[in-house]
């Protein structure tokens, strides 16, 4: 009984918290229309299903966040390196997803993931967040550096400043998949980019053979000195990587591809 007391306190004491600092945050954050961020946020990812009935809820927001524009900066940076302290981590668990949406008590991975979406909406606009972005790779809480590697995936080319930075995270196993992702998605500075994924196709890790495989891909034809690397995995015993590698040897090389019988 003792116990179930304590638990219910620590979750009391963590939902007051929660409200009365997403309350303080909320009115930080810049709005149009009367409506904060966050609820064009929201309203922009609710709606993003084609539809009649979502095309007017969509629009509504994406001319919003574009007004917003630079100025949802500091706040989705604020929202990226967002941390929770360990005992705040251990009280989170003890409240139902039900419970902490009626709250409004958001975790850090809830903020990492809104501060993503913000991210990946704006593009270019969101530029100049990129420096920030970069010095979060190097935070010491690994869900913090894992959800800056996403939100620069989110932002694409728009973030090949940070291709230096992304490059060092695959040896990063916190950050290693997102970092992966970006560096697809960005697509930038392959001079640079091109020989380290090549040395991540001998892996001894299947799923960072994939991944190097899916970021070739995406440079075409400045991907070509890796086609010996990508020819050998055409022949590997695992049926995904030899699919990876038959598709990016079509993307970088398609006489390469058709001189090794890849249709």
């Amino acid at each position: 009984m003792r116990k179930r007391v304590q638990i219910a306190v620590a979750v009391l004491l963590v939902a007051i918290a929660g409200v009365i600092g997403w309350q303080v945050f909320r009115s930080r954050q810049p709005a149009y229309q009367g409506k904060t961020l966050l609820f064009w946020l929201e309203q922009h990812a609710e709606s993003s299903t084609p539809s009649d009935q979502n095309r007017a809820a969509y629009e509504a927001a994406e001319i919003a966040l574009r007004h917003i524009g630079t100025n949802a900066l500091p706040t989705l940076s604020a929202w990226a390196g967002w941390r929770d302290s360990p005992f705040r981590k251990k009280t989170l668990t003890l409240l139902s997803g039900e419970a902490r949406v009626k709250l409004g008590v958001f975790s850090a991975n809830d903020y990492h993931a809104i501060a993503s979406y913000g991210f990946g909406v704006l593009k270019s606009v969101a530029k100049p967040a990129v420096p920030g972005l970069i010095q979060l790779l190097q935070n010491t809480d690994p869900d913090t550096r894992d959800g800056a590697a996403w939100c620069l995936c989110r932002m694409g080319p728009a973030a090949d400043e940070a291709v230096p930075a992304l490059l060092q995270c695959l040896d990063d196993p916190a950050t290693r998949n997102n970092a992966f992702a970006a560096l697809r998605s960005i697509s930038a500075k392959p001079d640079v980019v091109v020989p380290v994924l090549i040395g991540h196709l001998s892996s001894p890790t299947k799923h960072q053979q994939g991944w190097a495989l899916y970021c070739l891909s995406e440079f075409g034809a400045d991907a070509k000195t890796a086609v010996p690397s990508v020819l050998k995995l055409l022949d590997d015993s695992y049926p995904y990587l030899r699919q990876a590698a038959t598709n990016a040897l079509k993307k970088i090389d398609p006489d390469a591809a058709a001189k090794a019988g890849v249709k």
